[in-house]
């Protein structure tokens, strides 16, 4: 049986109101199939209480979605995926542990109160404290 292009059903959102519901009324919520294959919903929202499976891409404000991605290391690169939480949380751990890893120590990182660092030429724009002893060698 062939489907044809309707202009859809219309529906009104009961109301307490007792004034006449069709009325006035500029932009009803309807349902449409402007094509065989597809349904749509104008004017309004869609709630679905139970599940909703899509065997094909999920158009979102112009992006098309087809999956959730699990991959931990976001290696497809992919436009059409939306990673999970553990997926995200699973790339930054393993960016960190990569950063930790070719770090000698947590000195080379932050600092140390034993490590010395030299600078040829040292310019400090406001106040400069030093806690300790400062020695200044000219030569």
């Amino acid at each position: 049986m062939p489907v044809e292009a309707k202009d859809g059903l219309r529906f009104k959102t009961p109301s307490d109101s007792l004034d006449d519901p069709f009325e006035n009324e500029t932009e009803w919520p309807r349902l449409s199939c402007p094509q065989a294959n597809q349904l749509a919903l104008e004017f309004g929202d869609l709630r679905v209480d139970r599940n909703l499976q899509i065997s094909g891409n999920l158009a979102v404000g112009g992006l098309s979605i087809n999956e959730f991605s699990r991959d931990g290391n976001l290696a497809g690169n992919s436009d059409l995926a939306i990673p999970t939480e553990q997926a995200v949380k699973t790339y930054i751990d393993n960016q960190i542990t990569q950063v930790n890893n070719t770090l000698d120590t947590k000195a080379a990182l932050n600092g140390a109160v034993e490590q010395d660092f030299a600078a040829n030429h040292l310019s400090v724009s406001s106040n400069l404290q030093v806690s300790g002893n400062l020695e200044v060698n000219s030569g």
